[in-house]
């Protein structure tokens, strides 16, 4: 997108929002035992691998994960999280985060160690969610997808000036404007359209100095680009 390519890669080159490197692929399913779901959830939540999690993450996966706001996601941290941090460092290891689920999840498990069918369902969706937008090349993939609105594989100029202006409020001349600069910037084998290659290449390439030994985004900028993608996608 016009706007995302203005704004995002420029983010990134400025903001030090990258942490090291993991990779966060789908381990568990619905079937797994419970203890194998918490753990996969620790480490998905856990972006920055520093053995803990911190407000800021928990934060992540409360909007991403299961749709909460920032208030509730912020009162849930400090009221019902925090109720496991023993230490009082407003953090949580995995100890702590065992304990903490292992008194949530009471009455949920199966004798068989599995949690019910509906609830670790739910899990694995929400677990799903927070996997798909925890990497960078995942996310520059997702933004990719949303911008190439009919499926081509490619990002062409009427889709790009109609996000640009549904989803940013650009008008005409500024839509056009940032598709020629799009086609500056990325369009290596000026054919006029804008791949996913070349869009991930020049994404990446604008990152690359931010990018430490990890694939994933910190907390704040995993939000951060997750509430651009849904305003995207509202813009379809």
């Amino acid at each position: 997108l016009t706007h995302i390519r203005c704004h995002v890669p420029h983010l990134l080159a400025h903001n030090n929002y990258f942490s090291s490197q993991k990779q966060l692929t789908m381990t568990v399913t619905s079937t797994s035992p419970a203890s194998e779901i918490i753990d996969a959830f620790f480490e998905a939540i856990d972006l920055d691998s520093s053995g803990c999690i911190d407000e800021a993450e928990a934060l992540v996966i409360a909007k991403i994960g299961f749709g909460q706001d920032e208030e509730t996601a912020a009162k849930y941290w400090k009221e019902d999280l925090c109720s496991e941090d023993s230490n009082h460092d407003n953090k949580l290891s995995k100890e702590e985060y065992v304990a903490w689920w292992t008194k949530k999840s009471d009455g949920k498990k199966n004798d068989d160690g599995t949690f019910e069918k509906k609830y670790a369902e739910s899990l694995i969706s929400s677990l799903t969610k927070v996997q798909s937008v925890a990497e960078a090349d995942a996310l520059c993939t997702a933004f990719f997808d949303v911008m190439d609105i009919d499926g081509s594989g490619a990002i062409e100029e009427n889709e790009a000036k109609t996000i640009s202006k549904k989803g940013f409020g650009a008008d005409e001349a500024a839509a056009t404007a940032n598709w020629k600069k799009m086609l500056t910037d990325m369009d290596t084998n000026e054919d006029g359209k804008i791949s996913k290659e070349e869009y991930t290449a020049f994404w990446m390439s604008e990152a690359k100095d931010k990018l430490q030994s990890n694939g994933s985004f910190a907390a704040g900028y995993t939000t951060y680009l997750w509430d651009k993608l849904e305003t995207l996608k509202a813009a379809e």
